[in-house]
């Protein structure tokens, strides 16, 4: 099977970066499961123009990319599916430098070297045209699963703190790790 997977909040603990960077630079005190944008400027624990200096710091330094953390189960499973000979890419926002962190950052982890597949920055961009003719693919965020219902017959949606409020009915099925989505490719496999 061909798979899709996002970098970030799947690949790597995302929300519990932002949150170390949030201290790093401001001093604030912010909860992993905080770390969505309406949910950080709602709220006034961060303005429009420090969560964009968060994002800038956190997606283009080297500083930051050396304290990633991987997604607990990560390791072992993203080297299962490779060995289960599935075509695996990372479809990602990342670009240029942000991109090559990553990269570096995965081949320091010792993960399989799956290829990324540059979507770009922006508000409006859709992982959508990127992901015609993959079988699965997972996301920490509903809206950009959301594109590619109808396109991408299995979606799932990495569930984490701070997308607990998203209802995934209809669009994606939420797993709570790498080895559950393990486990749902396997069955998928099995039966396709």
């Amino acid at each position: 099977m061909k798979i899709g997977l996002d970098f970030d909040g799947v690949i790597v603990n995302i929300g519990e970066l932002k949150s170390l960077a949030a201290e790093r630079i401001f001093g604030y005190s912010i909860p992993p499961r905080k770390f969505r944008r309406e949910v950080l400027i709602g709220e006034g624990l961060l303005s429009e123009k420090q969560y964009h200096a968060l994002q800038k710091e956190i997606y283009l330094s080297e500083k930051f990319a050396r304290l990633m953390k991987p997604v607990w189960g990560v390791r072992t499973y993203l080297k299962r599916l490779a060995g289960d000979e599935h075509e695996l890419a990372i479809v990602s926002m990342r670009t240029g430098k942000s991109q090559e962190l990553a990269e570096k950052w995965m081949e320091n982890q010792n993960l399989p070297l799956v290829p990324f597949i540059e979507v770009g920055w922006g508000e409006n961009r859709s992982k959508a045209p990127y992901l015609r003719g993959f079988d699965v693919f997972l996301d920490d965020d509903l809206d950009r699963l959301e594109p590619v219902a109808g396109i991408v017959p299995h979606l799932f949606l990495f569930s984490w703190g701070y997308n607990l409020m998203e209802n995934e009915s209809g669009i994606a099925t939420r797993i709570h790790s790498w080895k559950e989505f393990y486990q749902e490719v396997t069955k998928l496999d099995k039966t396709e």
